[in-house]
């Protein structure tokens, strides 16, 4: 039988899991936008006259881009382990029942 401090360890790993899954997905969201961003920085955009002098989708800013991809990885990285984490929990939870 399957004590109480065991299901509560698994319901924990069970939330740790799905924080570490939310965090990959918005890291992934977070890294696509930054790239996007990056490319576009060279692309004329269309109400850009031909031959203009000014700068390709000034809007957009390559340090604040790059940045941005680079806190997409660190969070990437953290949610990561985030589930390395619940899943060694979970492991150890299945080996204490068994």
């Amino acid at each position: 039988m399957i004590n109480s401090a065991s299901s509560s360890s698994a319901a924990a790993s069970g939330g740790l899991l799905e924080i570490g899954t939310a965090g990959l997905k918005d890291s992934l969201r977070r890294a696509e936008q930054a790239a996007s961003d990056i490319a576009s920085i060279g692309v004329p955009s269309a109400s850009q006259p031909k031959g203009s002098v000014e700068p390709a989708n000034a809007t957009v800013d390559l340090s604040e881009a790059a940045v941005e991809l680079i806190v997409a990885e660190n969070q990437a990285k953290a949610s990561a382990q985030l589930i390395e984490t619940a899943d060694d929990l979970l492991g150890t939870i299945i080996d204490t029942i068994a």
